[in-house]
């Protein structure tokens, strides 16, 4: 299968970016795969690739792509992935909707995020006891008051707190750093809290209005999108790389209880993860696994086997199944 990739629509530095899925490429005459967003809507590579028999895509922005609504300067993403003949997608609910509600014509599959073990491999015999410096990570940005609300509970410990936002907001400890930087500081710490969340703000909701039956994607069903025009920010589910290099950087993952549990799909609570649902439940829990994490040894490594299931060859080979 040959892998082709435009990475002009991604970070630079990121865990998408740092895939390397290219190396995995061979002289397929019929079998394309295409990573990155950019080569989504690259008309060169869609002109160059037409005739493909199969016509890959890995989508790694769903359900983000979907609010920017039908109309975006991007275009319809539902109509130009209509171009491949399956898209492999992050999100299980948006895969669900295209092929059960849409019916389209790509045939949609849920993923994972495939990670890139060389670029962990240093990380995998770190000794517990004299590395981890660091009580809680969270890497991310602040766009809710559900996000306030996190900073403010994991800044009653020795944190750390990474974002690409500047100028730097309060409380954070760490802007735009490297993405090694960021891994190294997530396998310093013995706790990485994440939320699987998405902010759906106004704006979103009324782009998301255009697309036919959107509330029959598991994502958005929640929201009246009439009655949430001018209102506030909502929530909605999008898997995190942060569960991915949590797992890879043995740091303990600490996932919010959603009404949606994404994560569910690739790990499984008290075995790879734990998880919290609101303050007082956040602070009983991080505070006895601070005071015994030694306990948690079991639940680290157990994710870090699982996450070596989800690797980027692992991946293109399980595309290649598809084939």
């Amino acid at each position: 299968m040959k892998i082709v990739r435009n990475p002009s629509g991604d970070y630079p530095d990121c865990f998408v970016s740092r895939m390397n899925l290219e190396q995995f490429s061979d002289n397929s005459t019929d079998s394309v795969l295409f990573y990155g967003y950019a080569s989504s809507i690259d008309t060169a590579l869609r002109r160059k690739y037409r005739n493909y028999k199969n016509r890959f895509y890995l989508n790694t922005e769903a359900p983000t792509n979907l609010c920017a609504g039908p109309h975006s300067t991007f275009g319809n993403n539902v109509q130009q992935q209509e171009y491949f003949t399956k898209v492999f997608s992050i999100c299980p609910y948006t895969c669900d909707w295209s092929n059960n509600v849409l019916k389209t014509q790509a045939k949609y599959t849920p993923i994972y995020y495939p990670s890139n073990e060389t670029i962990f491999a240093e990380y995998a015999n770190k000794s517990y006891d004299k590395d981890k410096v660091v009580d809680v990570i969270y890497c991310g940005q602040c766009f809710a008051i559900f996000h306030l609300q996190l900073i403010e509970m994991i800044s009653k410990y020795k944190y750390v707190w990474t974002t690409p936002q500047f100028p730097l907001p309060l409380l954070a400890t760490h802007s735009n750093v490297s993405s090694d930087i960021q891994w190294a500081l997530m396998n310093r710490s013995k706790v990485t809290v994440i939320a699987n969340i998405l902010a759906v703000r106004p704006e979103h909701t009324v782009s998301l209005e255009n697309f036919p039956e959107i509330r029959k994607n598991k994502c958005f069903s929640h929201i009246d999108i009439i009655s949430y025009k001018h209102d506030k920010t909502r929530l909605a589910p999008q898997l995190k790389t942060r569960c991915f290099e949590a797992a890879m950087c043995k740091s303990l993952m600490m996932v919010w209880k959603d009404a949606w549990n994404v994560i569910e799909y690739w790990f499984k609570e008290n075995e790879d993860f734990v998880y919290w649902t609101d303050g007082e439940d956040f602070h009983e829990k991080i505070q006895y696994i601070l005071n015994h994490y030694d306990e948690c040894e079991g639940m680290i490594e157990s994710a870090h086997r699982k996450v070596m299931n989800y690797t980027s060859e692992r991946f293109v080979r399980f595309a290649e199944t598809e084939i």
